[in-house]
C-alpha cells in the first residue's frame, strides 16, 4: 500500500489562455490523494471538511471509475462489490486550502499469505508459530483417532502482523499419537494445516550437553530447530551437535526430539 500526495497546476494553460484575450473565472489549483492497496474485505472512510456551503472534496474515483459527488463530511467507499485480494486504487480530488483524511488506510493494505512458521508436540504441550494471520480467525488442534480427526483444542488468532507464539497442553492416549494444527481464515472460510506431529510416547528420550564454548551436544542424532525471541528460525538441521558460537547473545528456544527448552547465549 502507498499513499502519495500529487499536486494539479494549471497556470501554464492559465497563461496561454489570457494572452488569446479569453475570460476565465478564478481557478483553486487542486490536489489529488491516491490510495493503493488490495480488497481485505472492508470498506473505506474519509473524513470531507466542510467549509460553509462547500465540501473539500470535488471528485473521488475508485478503480478509475467516478463515484456519486460527495456532499457529506463522512464518506464511506463501499468495495464490497471487489473480490478478496482484488486491487484498489482510490483517487481522491480535493481542493488546495483543505485536506481530506482516509480513516483507515489500513483496510486495504497488502496482507502476506498465513504460514505455519514452527509446529511441534512435546511430552505435555503442542506449540506453534503462525505469521499472517487474519483477525477473528481461528487454531483448531486435532488428534487422529479411529480413523478420522478430532478437535481437542482451539486458540484464537491474534489476528495482528509478525510471528504469534501458541501453546496448548495435551495428554497423550495410546502408543501412537498424531496431531496436526488447522488454521481457519474467517474472511475466506478456507482452511490450512500445519505438518502431521506424531508423539511416540515410549521412545527413549535424548538428552543434551550445552558447553560454555557455544557448542550442544545431544545425546543420539536428532533434528533440531533454534528459534529467536521473536519466534524466528535461526538454525535447523540434524546431527549430533549444535553450534551457537556465531549467533547474538540473547535468548532462544532449542526443538529438539518433541522437546522445546529455553536456552540462553552469553558471551
Amino acid at each position: 500500500m502507498k499513499v502519495k500526495r500529487l499536486l494539479v497546476g494549471f497556470a501554464k494553460r492559465l497563461s496561454a489562455l489570457m494572452m488569446v484575450g479569453i475570460s476565465l473565472p478564478t481557478y483553486c489549483i487542486g490536489g489529488e490523494i491516491v490510495l493503493t492497496g488490495v480488497y481485505n474485505g472492508k470498506n473505506l472512510y474519509i473524513h470531507n471538511p466542510v467549509k460553509g456551503a462547500s465540501t473539500c472534496i470535488s471528485g473521488i474515483y475508485l478503480n478509475d471509475q467516478p463515484l456519486p459527488a460527495p456532499k457529506s463530511s463522512a464518506i464511506e467507499i463501499d468495495l464490497s462489490h471487489l473480490k478478496l485480494r482484488e486491487k484498489v486504487e482510490l483517487r481522491i480530488i480535493h481542493n488546495e486550502d483543505c485536506q481530506p483524511k482516509v480513516i483507515n488506510p489500513s483496510a486495504v493494505a497488502e496482507r502476506e499469505n498465513f504460514q505455519f512458521r514452527f509446529s511441534e508436540v512435546t511430552a505435555h504441550t503442542i506449540e506453534w508459530v503462525g505469521r499472517g494471520e487474519q483477525k477473528d480467525s481461528k487454531y483448531f488442534v486435532e488428534v487422529y483417532r479411529n480413523n478420522t480427526w478430532h478437535t481437542i483444542a482451539t486458540k484464537q488468532c491474534d489476528g495482528t502482523a509478525g510471528n504469534h507464539y501458541y501453546s496448548v497442553p495435551v495428554t497423550h492416549m495410546g502408543n501412537n499419537c498424531l496431531y496436526r494444527i488447522k488454521y481457519y481464515n474467517s474472511l475466506t472460510g478456507e482452511s490450512q494445516y500445519s505438518n502431521q506431529l506424531e508423539f511416540l510416547p515410549h521412545a527413549i528420550k535424548i538428552t543434551k550437553t550445552q558447553h560454555p564454548s557455544g557448542k550442544i551436544e545431544f545425546s543420539q542424532e536428532t533434528e533440531y530447530q533454534l528459534l529467536d525471541q521473536y519466534f524466528n528460525i535461526v538454525l535447523k538441521g540434524r546431527g549430533y551437535t549444535l553450534d551457537m558460537s556465531r549467533l547474538k547473545e540473547g535468548e532462544y528456544r532449542l526443538v529438539y526430539d518433541h522437546q522445546i527448552e529455553p536456552l540462553s547465549k552469553h558471551q
